[in-house]
């Protein structure tokens, strides 16, 4: 199995959309095909609030099921119209994880 851990610093302009834009991060992505299970969340105390605005974990069966998501095309709107539009910074690891 492999894990994808994604980290998304928004915008100033936009860190009043926290909330609102993770739970619609939930829906898209839990909706796709590829995707066994996501966890989205906030911070929850000042240290993490200081560099990241939203943490996604997502499981996905295979490294062709994790390609497959990468290239979706839901995928990608959400991406590039929801997200890259409010976003200053992102990081994302990929790991291998036991069942």
């Amino acid at each position: 199995m492999i894990e994808r851990h994604v980290y998304i610093r928004l915008l100033d302009g936009h860190r009043g959309e926290r909330d609102d834009l993770a739970a619609r991060i939930q829906a898209v992505i839990q909706s796709l095909p590829d995707v066994m299970s996501v966890s989205i969340g906030t911070p929850a105390d000042e240290h993490a609030s200081v560099s990241w605005d939203i943490a996604a974990t997502v499981r996905f069966e295979s490294a062709a099921a994790l390609e497959g998501f990468r290239t979706d095309r839901t995928h990608r709107q959400l991406v590039a119209e929801l997200l890259k539009p409010r976003m200053s910074s992102f990081q994302a690891w990929n790991f291998a994880v036991a069942p």
